[in-house]
């Protein structure tokens, strides 16, 4: 989890830093939050997400502004809340989850995007390829290298 939350907090910090989006806001990169709803491990991942960038030197108020929005479960909400940061203008939009990330990517063809809890990114059409997403969008998985798991179950235990 650990290696997760690094890579996810250099990806929203590389996309909010090299973004050539104008803004009128003061010297505050603004990252904007969402998640479809609030539940142990996407809660998890958000503050895994705001903990990392606090650990690079990246804190919410101080030298970065976060802006974080909740579907509470409405997957119609999705798609306004990632208006909403469009709007706002945010510097790099950080969607847990497959609605929030489906829903940003139609909301922006601009601002980057980095998502985060997305089981199949390619199967959705998210990405081409996890290795070069190319666009606007990246991020990482959470799919379960399953294959991998029973293989070494069979190794292990080859009855």
């Amino acid at each position: 989890m650990i290696r997760y939350i690094q890579v996810l907090a250099v990806l929203i910090l590389l996309s909010a830093v090299s973004c050539r989006h104008e803004s009128n806001r003061t010297q505050f990169k603004a990252i904007g939050i969402t998640q479809i709803a609030s539940h142990p491990s996407l809660d998890q991942v958000r503050e895994g997400i705001v903990s990392g960038l606090a650990e690079s030197g990246w804190q919410d108020n101080r030298n970065i502004r976060i802006l974080f929005k909740n579907a509470n479960r409405d997957p119609a909400l999705a798609l306004p809340i990632a208006q909403s940061f469009v709007t706002d203008r945010v510097d790099v939009i950080v969607p847990i989850t497959t609605q929030s990330t489906l829903a940003a990517r139609s909301a922006t063809a601009s601002i980057p995007i980095v998502f985060a809890g997305v089981t199949d990114p390619v199967g959705v059409g998210l990405v081409s390829d996890l290795n070069h997403p190319g666009g606007n969008i990246t991020g990482t998985s959470d799919h379960w290298p399953f294959e991998k798991q029973l293989q070494l179950f069979k190794t292990l235990l080859p009855r």
